[in-house]
């Protein structure tokens, strides 16, 4: 008898939590890219409003991507956070860091590595669909790069300017060849004195559950942009880089760590490249099966093998001299794409008016390495460089190989050879 009234209670749970999954259901996607031009206008005091690390490379000038929200067709509302106890892993997205550094960063000032928005996005959204971490994250970059809004717009001559407008037809008219008709052009409203100006500030498309295309967006979405739509270029100089990271570096945990389902913690990101060394040497992040070569040629007395292993600072044209200083933000940049973050450079100062006037000299890069010597690992104890903002780099005044009249000394190291143990 109590078995035939609980069976009762039974159903009625287990009816309402199918009807609480279903409700929780999506079956489209919105993908959200935003145009850093207007979301990155500066403040009313000049200052910026976006904000880099200064170890992390600039995103690239063109729409990146915000979110890719989830949703629900049958009622048209968002599903989100459907995990509460969302788990995060960044190991899992190595290869795409390059990408999601360049098209899907964080902006927020002060400055932030990534990890913090790109754990929002998948806990809030992406832990909602049925995809991975890597799907979800890649199939959204893959999308924001064949929508290609920034092309597509530049098609039909509109392009960023700080004086020119054009109308949300046209825009919306530009769109329709690469996007379809799922595309909604948002914008900020900006009010003026005299005038309200609406600047373009993102384009949200429509995309398919499992993130691999466009489609036709289910619910009908009406811009609120005016007629009239500013298009405003996005600069380096709009972004804030403090002098010093504001935040740690990402740490890609081992497979072994993974496999204990541990956190990524934040620390040294060793695979992070100079976005100078990247386009100077036409590095597609899309394409990471080329390696990174310095692109101005080594001295000519270096053999291949040498030049192979030249240092970094060629990419940056740091090469000894004999008047010219450098600046130790660029011998870091320089150094960073072979060595990461796990190296100090270190000074010798000379002082030409103590205590206030002096030059700094190039003295030694010291780099931490594993126990077994076999690689070069991200330093347990953060180092700083005792080097000012400037650096000289000097020229050795002889050549390495001994002096010109000077003797060689007659007792040279033979290795030994066979069986031989001792020299």
């Amino acid at each position: 008898m109590a078995g035939s009234k609980a069976l009762p209670t039974f159903c009625f749970l287990l009816c309402a939590a199918s009807c609480a999954l279903a409700a929780a259901s999506y079956d489209y996607m919105i993908l959200s890219l935003i145009w850093p031009g207007t979301s990155c206008q500066p403040g009313w005091n000049g200052k910026p409003t976006c904000c880099v690390d200064p170890y992390i490379d600039n995103p690239e000038m063109d729409f990146l991507v915000e979110a890719m929200e989830t949703y629900d067709s049958a009622t048209g509302e968002v599903v989100a956070k459907c995990e509460p106890n969302c788990r995060f892993l960044i190991n899992p997205l190595a290869d795409l860091m390059d990408d999601l550094y360049a098209y899907w960063p964080s902006l927020s000032c002060p400055a932030q590595n990534g990890l913090q928005k790109w754990k929002t996005a998948w806990c809030t959204y992406g832990n909602c669909t049925s995809l991975s971490e890597v799907n979800y994250f890649g199939r959204a970059l893959q999308l924001r790069a064949r929508a290609d809004v920034l092309h597509a717009l530049g098609s039909k001559a509109i392009i960023p300017s700080e004086t020119k407008s054009y109308s949300l037809e046209d825009i919306e008219d530009a769109l329709v060849p690469k996007i379809g008709f799922s595309a909604v052009v948002e914008c900020t409203k900006k009010i003026g004195v005299l005038s309200t100006e609406y600047l373009l500030s993102r384009v949200r498309i429509c995309v398919s559950a499992d993130g691999k295309s466009i489609i036709g967006c289910p619910f009908a979405r009406k811009s609120n942009c005016g007629s009239d739509v500013k298009f405003y270029p996005f600069t380096e100089d709009m972004l804030g880089r403090p002098r010093h990271p504001a935040a740690d570096h990402i740490k890609l945990p081992s497979d072994k760590t993974m496999a204990h389902g541990q956190e990524a913690t934040v620390l040294a990101c060793n695979r992070r490249r100079s976005a100078v060394c990247r386009r100077m040497a036409s590095r597609r992040r899309t394409s990471s099966s080329k390696p990174w070569k310095p692109t101005t040629a080594p001295p000519a007395n270096r053999s291949p093998s040498a030049a192979a292993a030249a240092p970094s600072r060629y990419c940056r044209g740091i090469i000894p001299h004999a008047t010219k200083s450098y600046s130790l933000e660029d011998i870091n940049d320089a150094l960073a794409p072979r060595i990461g973050l796990s190296f100090t450079v270190v000074c010798t100062r000379n002082y030409i008016l103590w205590p206030f006037f002096y030059d700094d000299y190039l003295y030694q890069i010291r780099v931490c390495v594993s126990s077994d010597g076999r690689s070069v690992i991200g330093c347990p104890n953060g180092r700083e460089s005792n080097c000012g903002d400037t650096v000289k780099f000097p020229p050795v005044p002889y050549a390495l190989h001994g002096r010109e009249g000077d003797s060689v000394s007659s007792t040279l190291i033979e290795l030994p050879s066979g069986d031989e143990t001792a020299l």
